[in-house]
């Protein structure tokens, strides 16, 4: 069965020492929503020389990462000083628990797991971290059980404490595969998860994406997306206020996005469905401004030549038509892994090309 513990995502802004020990980072000015992909250092310096010091590094999760290796998977901070974290560690006893961890006014508490009641398998992850504010996040990914089960669950923060972890899509995930990808937080209590799970009928699989929206502190019901899409992943959620948000991802060979507005979810979009000749495209992140205002990118393959790394505009609930990017510096292959946008308009994207392994950006205006 697939882990997926290290399968194909942006690569977080974390560090992992030689060791395993993990490190975080903290910056001396108000840190963005959506943390910044490791892709995006030249971007992340940019903004450092602007008006912010990054301190030193710190180990988080140390004293239970008694096997040797852990790593931080996704950081949001409300306001400066006031983040989580979350990822997994290895243990010398032989499960690798997920665990959390927060920062109160610049200074970061002790690690502590979640979902170790479900996790009787040994191996679960925190995915993804998002705060609506201070002292109020929520968090997903996986867990195992011991027949190799892997089920999805979310966990929410309220007040600066953590609760309980819930399984999500449990009576759908027949085929025993989910997870959590994405968790995004409009206000305190209020957020979307989005993921994956599969289905077994008849001898045929089926892999459909979900969603499940967090109101007023309650998790509500798991709805598919895509429901069209007979195999599909949600990679990425951003919501911009409480029940207006928007969902991406793939569903080969095509990329997609879904809007929520006003609590109800729409129908799934095809995204650079015209220019995906070769027959594969991904969004892997996509960020709001404000209610239907969004950006995407991600990546598609051409019939002949490198594949190209894209971006695409949605405004006023409308998604555009998608701008290639990087088509100068493309001679191997490029995407887009992560995009913030601080406003209508005005975002920042990173990802990276191949030929020279370079890391790359991209504004917005």
């Amino acid at each position: 069965m697939n882990m997926r513990i290290f399968r194909r995502r942006p690569i977080r802004s974390f560090a992992v020492l030689a060791s395993g020990l993990v490190l975080v980072l903290a910056v001396g000015a108000a840190a963005p929503r959506d943390a910044l992909a490791a892709t995006q250092v030249a971007a992340a310096a940019r903004a450092a020389a602007a008006g912010g010091t990054w301190g030193p590094a710190q180990v988080v999760a140390g004293a239970l990462n008694t096997g040797g290796f852990a790593q931080v998977n996704s950081v949001s901070c409300a306001s400066a000083g006031n983040c989580s974290a979350g990822g997994y560690y290895t243990s010398s006893a032989g499960p690798t628990p997920a665990f959390v961890v927060s920062e109160t006014k610049g200074t970061w508490g002790t690690a502590h797991p979640v979902a170790a009641a479900l996790n009787k398998g040994g191996i679960a992850a925190i995915s993804s971290v998002s705060c609506g504010s201070p002292g109020n996040c929520s968090a997903g990914g996986f867990y195992t059980d011991k027949s190799g089960f892997k089920g999805a669950f979310v966990v929410s923060e309220a007040n600066g404490t953590w609760g309980t972890a819930m399984k999500v899509a449990a009576a759908l995930n027949t085929g025993g595969d989910a997870e959590v990808n994405s968790v995004s937080c409009a206000s305190a209590g209020n957020c979307t998860a989005g993921g994956s799970y599969t289905s077994s009928s008849g001898g045929r699989t089926r892999e459909p994406a979900f969603v499940i929206s967090e109101t007023n502190g309650t998790w509500g019901t798991v709805q598919q997306v895509a429901p069209a899409f007979n195999a599909s992943v949600i990679n990425s959620v951003s919501c911009a206020s409480a029940g207006n948000c928007t969902a991406a991802g793939y569903s080969p060979p095509q990329a997609f996005a879904v809007n929520e507005t006003n609590g109800t979810w729409g129908t799934a979009h095809q995204v650079a469905a015209a220019l995906n000749t070769g027959g594969f495209a991904e969004v892997n992140s996509v960020s709001c401004a404000s209610a239907g205002n969004c950006s995407a990118g991600g990546s598609y393959t051409p019939s002949s030549g490198p594949s190209p790394a894209f971006a695409v505009n949605q405004t006023n609930g409308t998604w555009g038509p998608v701008q290639k990017v990087a088509t100068a510096l493309n001679t191997g292959g490029a995407a887009i892994n992560s995009v913030s946008c601080p406003s209508a308009g005005h975002c920042s994207a990173g990802g990276y090309i191949t030929n020279g392994a370079q890391a790359i950006v991209a504004d917005e205006t």
